[in-house]
């Protein structure tokens, strides 16, 4: 299995993930070099072999066409500027069989002490709107704990 975790932050995702996907790869990409320098040090400590992380913009993944089973936004949906471009790199770098899981921060008073503000978070309808598009169908919302909205798509 291969799969990608796009805004991967220093790892949250990517490293338990490496134990679920033992004998396939993970990669870890994110812009911001110090959550990468992070990661690469939680890495080395864990000894971790099957997680390569990448320096690189969403707009412009640097992965082979139609060569990841899952793709997984976490958290980053709210923080994606030209969204349309970045669905259509993901769509490209899955397999024709491969999936989009999307994870955010719900639009709803009360969750404002932490996580983004509440006019940056995208809502669960609106995340539908938007990634119910061109080249994702909705397989199913699952529930993702007390703050986040989950979304399991199939690539078109």
């Amino acid at each position: 299995m291969s799969l990608v975790d796009l805004g991967c932050g220093t790892g949250f995702f990517a490293i338990p993930a490496s134990r679920i996907v033992k004998d396939g790869i993970i990669y870890a990409l994110d812009v911001q070099k110090e959550m990468l320098v992070t990661l690469r040090r939680k890495i080395r400590k864990r000894r971790i072999k099957n997680i390569h992380v990448i320096r690189s913009e969403l707009h412009k993944l640097p992965l082979k066409d139609g060569s990841i089973d899952l793709a997984l936004l976490m958290n980053t949906l709210h923080e994606v500027y030209g969204k349309q471009a970045v669905l259509g790199e993901v769509a490209k770098v899955l397999k024709p069989d491969g999936n989009l899981s999307v994870v955010d921060w719900q639009k709803s008073h009360g969750g404002e002490s932490f996580g983004p503000p509440f006019e940056e978070r995208i809502g669960l309808h609106q995340a539908q709107r938007i990634l119910e598009h061109r080249y994702f169908g909705l397989n199913r919302v699952f529930r993702a704990g007390p703050y986040h909205y989950g979304l399991l798509l199939d690539r078109r």
